[in-house]
């Protein structure tokens, strides 16, 4: 038999049956487990404070609300506009440099209503009679001016976002999404200024967002705020070439003190079948929980699993939960923390998307010579890591049926196909059989070719 050059997945040779002295339908060449885990960013958040109280936009922060709002004031540069700052007086290249604060104070809060978002920003500022107000509103150049970029996430997709400017004379540029259109386009912005700041107070309604919030559901935020005179180029969450990196965003949580924080470890990839998500909160303050909170995986109306939060002696909670995905399945998944009530405290959206198929091929064309017996299949078992540990592989082929115990969802198959005919096609069935997918007879079907040796 002639071999073809094919590239080694190596791993374990596992050999079916002693019987023949050799495997009876394939011999099996594991590969490198391609699951695993990763962390979920670890971003800032801020709470949006619930007022009932009416906000005047006038650029004047006098309401009592905003005395209650948890301040942002901890911007950092752009990333790439600080190191090219720091380069104009470097004789050599410098490495990369990072969470640097500008030397210009920014301080940030945010309410909300039944109805709308509240953003009032303080632009500190040692120059005043130097800060630009050139451009009208709609204009597409505030940017150019002393302003303020707002950014918003409602669904958290990391890709999707809503984008509104308003400079220190408070024109307001039209808002800009890179979401599906929006069923209006109206938001308010007022400034004040005074001797060594200028204030921005500004109010976005729910229905230019097409999105109202609940208690405890998470957003993505970002604040950032380009200041002329010093050409100083910050933001709340620190982004390292644009302002436009959605994925860096840090999370806006509404209605809930900021003294728990959630953080997620999730599959690498998702499989069909049970996959789990490890959630662990902290408690950031040391008071005792005054009553109980539960964790819950839900999509729409149906929730997966409910598990009660039991603090440890480090105020942590570390907890599993579990998301069931068929084939193709792509919901939106939310982790929550809910009280005893069930109202919702603190959420986390997933966006999670299952292999469109359990069992693959590939990625080679799959061809065999007449004066060949074997062929080499690569395959992929796309089922959820959990459901792996008890999943069995049987082949059916030309030399008989085998039943493989998988190891894990990556496999090199030397499947024997006894003697071929040239004009003929040679076909293998898979069945696969695991806990939550029972799949029928998946046909493999391989041409015999004329062999040109």
């Amino acid at each position: 038999m002639k071999s073809r050059a094919m590239k080694f997945v190596g791993g374990f040779l596992l050999f079916a049956s002693a019987v023949y002295g050799g495997p009876v339908v394939a011999r099996v060449y594991w590969g490198q487990d391609r699951a695993g885990w990763i962390d979920e960013p670890d971003r800032k958040q801020v709470s949006a404070v619930a007022t009932d109280q009416p906000v005047k936009i006038d650029g004047v922060l006098n309401e009592v609300a905003w005395k209650q709002a948890a301040p942002l004031d901890d911007f950092l540069w752009l990333r790439r506009a600080i190191q090219q700052n720091i380069q104009k007086f470097a004789n050599q290249a410098i490495g990369d440099v990072g969470a640097v604060p500008p030397t210009q104070k920014t301080v940030a809060g945010v309410l909300y209503d039944s109805n709308a978002l509240y953003f009032g920003v303080e632009c500190f500022e040692k120059d005043m009679k130097n800060i630009k107000m050139a451009e009208d509103n709609n204009s597409s150049f505030l940017w150019k001016d002393d302003c303020v970029e707002i950014f918003l996430d409602p669904t958290c997709s990391g890709s999707s976002y809503y984008h509104f400017v308003a400079n220190a004379a408070g024109k307001t540029g039209r808002p800009r999404m890179s979401a599906p259109q929006q069923s209006d386009n109206t938001w308010q912005a007022a400034v004040t200024r005074t001797n060594d700041r200028w204030i921005l107070e500004a109010r976005i309604p729910f229905a230019t967002l097409g999105v109202k919030p609940w208690r405890g559901s998470t957003w993505q935020l970002n604040i950032g705020r380009e200041e002329q005179p010093l050409q100083e180029i910050s933001s709340w969450s620190e982004m390292l070439v644009t302002f436009h990196e959605p994925s860096r965003f840090g999370r806006l949580i509404f209605g809930f003190e900021n003294k728990i924080r959630m953080n997620l470890r999730v599959p690498s990839q998702y499989g069909v079948g049970v996959n789990k998500v490890a959630v662990r909160l902290t408690r950031q303050d040391a008071s005792p929980a005054s009553e109980p909170y539960y964790l819950t995986s839900s999509s729409g109306t149906t929730e997966w699993q409910r598990v009660e939060v039991k603090w440890n002696a480090d105020q942590q909670c570390c907890t599993w939960l579990a998301i069931p995905l068929a084939a193709s399945e792509a919901p939106t998944v939310l982790i929550s923390l809910v009280d005893s009530k069930g109202q919702s405290v603190l959420s986390r959206p997933l966006e999670v998307r299952a292999p469109e198929k359990v069992l693959a091929f590939g990625p080679e064309i799959i061809t065999l010579f007449d004066d060949e017996q074997t062929i080499r299949v690569e395959v992929r078992v796309n089922l959820a890591q959990q459901e792996l540990a008890n999943a069995t592989l049987a082949i059916v082929g030309p030399t008989g049926r085998e039943e493989i115990k998988l190891k894990n969802g990556s496999a090199v198959l030397d499947l024997l196909t006894g003697k071929t005919v040239a004009g003929t096609r040679v076909t293998f069935g898979f069945v696969l059989n695991s806990e939550h997918s029972k799949e029928g007879k998946i046909p493999l079907t391989i041409p015999v070719l004329e062999s040109p040796f």
